[in-house]
């Protein structure tokens, strides 16, 4: 469509008809200010200004109304029409109809502000819920503490008073309130990981691992489990200590769960693709596929408390917490008896 300087109507196509609902013969001669909103009238005048210093305008988002009154959302590029002498004396305007764009971008925008609040949420609840491990495992540990000694005090003073089922209900209250404190423990150690800093530096895993190997030679020498290395490993931004414990849990528990006779736990990474892949194999019992997910729950062992030397279970959730918390994934491929490849 096109317009005078005094903001008249000289053109109008079809497509301007399919857009505002008014036909050619209907708006030519009327002013512009017919498809204005009454709160947007202002616009016109300087539009119409702008344009008599021969200025180009392109993509003026704005709004206009239809015949019918509904309103319309649309870019708007405007360019001066000159006469002979080369004067402005009107302006050519291309109107899109952007309506769809702007209920997707609002849409998008209440959508974006409604995860924003979500992920504020969740970030106040966890840390709510990583206060409340801590507070509670603190405060559990007292009680703890206590039945352990009274109990301790029952074996030492009044063990010869009593049975063998007595002095055997002793030790097993004995055993359990132990277990409970290593579950504390552990329960507290992961709602630490949540939320406590994390501090990152270069870490040359051919060190980290040799320490580990180190510490674990005589654990590892016991079980009769041999440790291998399969090529160099590459530095890493990482948490060492972290990193250290992750690699200790895996080579520790790839060194439990297993009943071979040459029993062997290896250490490598896969480096060919854009990031470096580790992996903890061994050749130990395996893990049924309907169990890979179980494996990385709190607290969740699939084997009875006394075999395969205990453990409470929160082993591989703290490893999988420190993995997600530097940005990495853990899973594994594992055959029931042939062994299990964490990755």
């Amino acid at each position: 469509m096109s317009k005078t300087l005094q903001g008249i109507i000289t053109t109008w196509n079809p497509e301007a008809e399919r857009i505002f609902g008014y036909s050619a013969g209907e708006v030519i001669g009327k002013p512009m200010s017919i498809i204005f909103p009454p709160d947007r009238m202002g616009e016109e005048a300087d539009l119409l200004s702008r344009i008599g210093r021969g200025e180009n305008i392109t993509d003026y988002e704005t709004v206009r109304i239809r015949k019918d009154g509904s309103a319309i959302d649309v870019s708007v590029t405007l360019s001066p029409v000159l006469d002979r002498l080369g004067r402005v004396v009107g302006a050519s305007k291309i109107a899109h109809d952007i309506t769809q764009r702007t209920e997707l971008e609002n849409g998008l925008k209440q959508a974006n502000n409604r995860l924003t609040a979500t992920v504020a949420e969740l970030e106040r609840s966890n840390k709510e819920l990583d206060e409340f491990a801590y507070i509670a495992s603190h405060d559990l540990k007292e009680p703890l503490r206590g039945i352990h000694n009274y109990v301790s005090f029952l074996q030492e003073d009044f063990a010869s008073r009593l049975d063998d089922d007595g002095r055997n209900y002793l030790d097993r209250m004995q055993r359990l309130a132990e277990r409970m404190t290593v579950l504390i423990d552990s329960l507290l150690a992961l709602s630490r990981l949540g939320s406590a800093p994390l501090p990152m530096e270069a870490v040359n895993l051919d060190t980290l691992v040799d320490g580990v190997g180190e510490d674990l030679k005589s654990s590892l020498a016991a079980l009769e489990v041999e440790l291998r290395r399969s090529g160099h490993l590459p530095v890493v931004t990482a948490n060492a200590l972290r990193l250290r414990e992750v690699f200790q849990n895996l080579i520790v528990n790839a060194a439990k769960y297993n009943d071979k006779h040459q029993k062997w736990v290896e250490v490598g990474c896969d480096s060919k693709g854009n990031v470096p892949v580790f992996y903890v194999r061994d050749n130990g019992i395996g893990i049924p596929p309907q169990h890979y997910d179980k494996v990385f729950r709190i607290f969740k062992r699939l084997h009875e408390q006394n075999k395969f030397g205990g453990g409470t279970g929160a082993g591989l959730t703290i490893v999988k917490k420190i993995i997600e918390r530097h940005g990495g994934r853990i899973w594994l491929e594992s055959s029931e008896g042939g062994g299990t490849t964490f990755y």
